[in-house]
């Protein structure tokens, strides 16, 4: 049962509403006057507003626009005369959710309350995820106390009011990513996707089919065309990361991309114009590598409208015991310990670190100190600070050492392990078709644990 409000002048179209709507068990209440439209809807005592457009002078869709922008907590379904659908339109442009077109018909307005109802219910939770999201990820989650980071976050705020590309420069493990994703979520694309790519280490190929698409052929149909990243990501941001280490093809791609908007698509396919915004990411001198010629010198301008230059941790040596706290709370929570504070002694080692892995490495160190701790406050013995190496670090290291067969394998299996087995979802994670999945599985001699046989669909 909702709580609906009704507002219009004409009593005969207000009584057959009442009746509908009561008839569904519906509390319902009416007025004739346009001017207490308004106060009703943002009173918090409906859940839904019927009003009519055909009041003089536009006064309905003034109405509606107001609602629109002062009320969140209503839905909205107007009512309009066959010789007003015009009015009606611009109403649902403007955030009504549903139109009825006079005279009533009680079936019709059944369905159409309810369904403006349901549109309300999921706009409420898509509000309440945005919300969430701008909370764990917006410029709330980044600590910027000090001068240098401070800096950074104002031109993160400006960025924020611009759909431009940005360019954020600064040393590894400064946190390129974070402000990339909290301007994306502070700015007008929050409820698009955010989508992420590393140029680093990859093939050429490779960053080309994950950012603009590929053609794939088999014998049952002629060819399966796979959206790239910059497709997928349609409404919200990319994130590339490493783009130095793009090469000159795929530079070229991404020029062409921000100069006319257009993907190509596999001959035959019509191109697509996706709204995307690009956020780009290094930690070398452009000026050096444009001068040399290895990086597209008109990319570059491109790229670099908006350029946010992010400080070492060893610059804002302010921020660490705020960022210890942040990743103590975070690390004891997932851990399940009571670790909540730090001694004085070790919170200055902490700080004159030099940090050359900037706050990834501090990261990491004090993740390694939260599994190491017995109690409750981390002491200097915790901190691999003097040649201990904390877990991540020292897997990264390993990794280095492994050969790319190696690290498929390992790659293959962990995924196939995460997704229980099934073996459909495993191919959908990395991307590739079963067919190709069953034979890296024979290829690595890969077996699912014992008593578990593994599933081959969804």
């Amino acid at each position: 049962m909702a709580r609906i409000f009704i507002v219009d002048e004409d009593s005969t179209s207000r009584l057959a509403l009442t009746e509908a709507l009561a008839a569904c068990g519906h509390e319902v209440s009416e007025t004739s006057e346009i001017k207490k439209a308004v106060a009703g809807a943002c009173s918090q005592l409906y859940d839904l507003i019927i009003l009519s457009l055909d009041f003089p002078k536009g006064a309905g869709v003034k109405a509606v626009r107001t609602i629109v922008e002062e009320c969140q907590d209503i839905a909205i379904v107007v009512l309009v005369g066959v010789d007003n659908i015009e009015s009606g339109v611009e109403a649902l442009h403007l955030g009504a959710h549903e139109i009825i077109v006079k005279p009533i018909n009680p079936k019709r307005v059944k369905y159409l309350t309810a369904r403006a109802l349901r549109k309300k219910i999921e706009a409420d939770r898509s509000r309440r995820r945005l919300e969430q999201a701008k909370a764990e990820y917006g410029f709330a989650s980044l600590v910027c106390k000090g001068a240098a980071a401070k800096k950074a976050l104002n031109d993160a705020v400006k960025a924020a009011k611009s759909d431009k590309p940005v360019l954020l420069l600064g040393e590894v493990g400064t946190g390129k990513e974070s402000f990339a994703r909290a301007i994306h979520f502070e700015s007008s694309r929050a409820g698009g996707p955010f989508l992420k790519i590393s140029c680093a280490g990859a093939a050429e190929d490779e960053i080309e089919k994950r950012l603009f698409g590929y053609d794939e052929h088999n014998l049952v149909r002629r060819s399966i065309w796979h959206e790239g990243l910059l497709e997928r990501a349609d409404g919200g941001s990319v994130f590339i990361d490493d783009i130095d280490a793009a090469s000159m093809s795929v530079q070229q791609k991404i020029l062409r991309f921000l100069t006319d908007g257009i993907l190509e698509r596999a001959e035959g396919k019509q191109p697509v114009k996706p709204d995307v915004r690009i956020f780009a990411a290094s930690s070398m001198d452009f000026t050096q590598a444009v001068a040399e010629g290895s990086f597209i010198k008109e990319l570059f301008t491109k790229l670099s409208a908006i350029t946010i230059s992010l400080p070492t941790l060893r610059e804002r040596k302010e921020d660490i015991p705020d960022l210890v706290q942040r990743f103590l709370k975070e690390f004891s929570s997932q851990a399940g310990r009571l670790v909540d504070s730090v001694s004085e002694t070790a919170l200055s080692r902490i700080v004159e670190h030099q940090w050359n892995g900037n706050i990834t490495e501090m990261r990491n160190v004090v993740e390694y100190a939260v599994m190491s701790c017995d109690g409750a406050c981390i002491q200097p013995s915790h901190l691999p600070l003097d040649g201990k190496t904390p877990p991540d670090t020292a897997h990264k290291k390993m990794d280095w050492l492994k050969s790319l067969r190696e690290i498929e394998c390992s790659h293959i299996e962990r995924v196939l392990a995460e997704c229980g087995w099934n073996r459909s979802l495993a191919a959908q994670v990395l991307e590739i078709d079963r067919k190709t999945l069953r034979g890296k599985i024979r290829e690595f001699g890969l077996e699912p644990p014992s008593g578990h046989g593994g599933k081959q669909g969804g």
